[in-house]
């Protein structure tokens, strides 16, 4: 599957060669069920943490109004405690189609996770569960608040699926990229 969006991406990119333009991200993402909790409250949430991505955008039109953002990312969060500690990670893939006017844009899309993982451990005693791929939605907005510089949020919703049971992996993020 990895493979598939790797090729997929790649592919995207050489439709229009000379209009795609390389796409940073960094978030932080919150919501989801709780999987772990730390003595000190810390909360570890399924489809939750640091995302880093990288990808492409190009515009749709000659005037600008609309643009496709498709990008690869990592994921993860943990969390640690005086008896153990607790991790989630991902690999992510979102394709946005986003409709801009000045500085907002406003974006509609599918976000996938690929292979998200947990991992604990307690007391000496480890656990690991692995969820199988999910994909969902997501509604996104951006402010350019400088050239090259965008503030977002952006919400998805998913679920995490395993022998385990299911997930709430849906999310809020906030986010600052390079967008147009």
């Amino acid at each position: 599957m990895k493979n598939l969006l790797l090729t997929a991406l790649l592919g995207l990119s050489l439709l229009q060669p000379a209009r795609a333009e390389l796409y940073l991200e960094a978030g932080l993402e919150g919501g989801g069920d709780t999987l772990a909790r730390s003595t000190l409250d810390d909360r570890l949430n399924a489809g939750g943490g640091m995302k880093l991505a990288i990808g492409m955008q190009t515009w749709l039109d000659a005037s600008g109004a609309s643009s496709l953002r498709l990008d690869v990312g990592y994921l993860w969060d943990d969390v640690s405690g005086s008896n153990g500690s607790a991790e989630i990670e991902a690999l992510t893939f979102d394709a946005v189609y986003l409709i801009n006017s000045g500085p907002h844009s406003f974006g509609v899309g599918a976000t996938w996770h690929g292979s998200p993982r947990y991992r604990a451990t307690v007391n000496g005693v480890t656990t690991r569960i692995d969820y199988q791929d999910a994909i969902g939605p997501l509604l996104q907005y951006g402010y350019r608040f400088s050239p090259g510089l965008e503030l977002g949020f952006r919400v998805s919703d998913l679920e995490y699926e395993s022998r385990a049971g299911t997930l709430d992996a849906g999310s809020f993020a906030v986010y600052l990229s390079n967008g147009f």
